[in-house]
């Protein structure tokens, strides 16, 4: 009992110290659930990390020939690892953003490389870490011929985190859950309410079903990511965590998302009711006054159309019969009972030109473009808008 007892008190300031909010739980679910998290935070410790060692083994032995004072290069070598490291838990150790973290005056590696190296040596340094990130690599012999630039473990890590959302998501959701992640992945306050309010908005067109199960398949992983961050990144002790109430029923975090889902599922509901039920109004209206202009019109926008364009088209060489379709398909469509969209007349006319062959597409798209001019002042000639 009294063991029991002193190692639920550890789980808990396990959670404490890495700002994870939690359930009350039984002693045998705390354990087994903080288990889970130290399992997770250890198998992301073996996938990160070795791919910037390497890189700064190799860069401290090319370094010690320009900076022989080894607390120096040490520091130097701390610094950038703080920066290499931050890009590749978000996925980002790519040659630009390499470059433009190593080079930014906010961050502290500006600060020690400018007391230990020369300008012309640090980006003789940064050239380096750049090239050795994007292979192919200028540091076989001091890398011992590994490809550090093949796929990172990031992406590693998102594969192994959404492949089994197989189970229940189709490929299409597969594919939007997998860019919302890396998203998010990059955003701060990981695994926080906030965080997963903005990862859901994400998941357009899923069910209540279908992110209940990514919910519970991703809250392990991605509090087991967030263990393995604070400490691959150094980061100091957040403040203690309390469990926030106030704005749902259960302090379950499923119950909680699911609640924070459904509420916000229905206020868009609710909005959108109203909203299309004004702009059925509105169209309608709009729609009235439109067939009444087109109506009462002096002059059709085909006749329009055939004053102001038959010169040029017949001397592009377009044959009588050929204006004659297009001067009867707009005295149709534009007729005051015809439900034809300015977008399909446009559309239609499109495809005749092309299909006569007169000119090239470059060319009709220019005939497209004059027609749509003149419907639009046409139309703002009769109601004014």
């Amino acid at each position: 009992m009294f063991l029991l007892l002193i190692a639920r008190k550890e789980a808990q300031s396990y959670l404490i110290r890495y700002g994870i909010t939690h359930d009350e739980m039984d002693d045998q679910e705390l354990l087994a659930t903080v288990k889970q998290y130290k399992d997770l935070a250890v198998l992301n410790a073996e996938l990160f990390g070795n791919r910037v060692d390497r890189l700064l083994e190799g860069l401290d032995r090319k370094l010690a020939i320009t900076l022989p004072e080894a607390h120096q290069r040490e520091r130097l070598l701390n610094d950038i690892e703080r920066v290499l490291r931050q890009l590749e838990v978000q996925g980002e150790m790519t040659r630009d953003h390499v470059h433009a973290q190593l080079l930014d005056p906010n961050n502290r590696v500006a600060v020690s490389s400018s007391h230990f190296l020369t300008p012309e040596q640090w980006q003789d340094v940064v050239q380096d870490v750049e090239e050795t990130v994007s292979p192919p690599s200028t540091w076989s012999s001091w890398l011992r011929g590994t490809r550090i630039g093949d796929k990172d473990p990031y992406h590693v890590w998102l594969d192994d985190t959404t492949v089994q959302s197989s189970q229940w998501l189709p490929v299409r959701k597969q594919k939007t859950l997998k860019t919302a992640l890396d998203k998010a992945m990059k955003q701060e306050a990981l695994g926080s309410k906030h965080w997963w309010q903005r990862l859901l908005k994400e998941l357009h067109g899923f069910s209540d079903a279908e992110i209940e199960s990514t919910i519970d398949h991703l809250r392990i992983k991605i509090v087991g990511f967030k263990v393995f961050a604070h400490d691959y990144l150094g980061l100091p002790t957040p403040p203690p965590v309390y469990q926030e109430h106030g704005d749902s029923p259960s302090s379950s975090p499923i119950s909680w998302l699911m609640y924070w889902i459904r509420r916000c599922r229905q206020h868009l509901s609710n909005q959108a009711s109203s909203f299309f039920a004004e702009k059925k109004a509105h169209s309608k209206q709009i729609q009235d006054e439109w067939s009444h202009a087109i109506h009462n019109a002096k002059q059709s926008f085909a006749q329009y159309w055939l004053d102001r364009e038959y010169d040029a088209y017949r001397r592009l060489g377009y044959t009588e019969g050929e204006i004659a379709w297009i001067h009867g398909y707009l005295n149709k469509a534009l007729s005051s009972s015809s439900q034809h969209s300015f977008n399909q007349i446009i559309a239609d006319v499109r495809s005749h030109l092309n299909a006569v062959g007169r000119q090239t597409k470059a060319q009709v798209e220019l005939h497209v473009l004059k027609l749509d001019r003149l419907l639009q002042a046409w139309k703002i000639s009769l109601i004014g808008i």
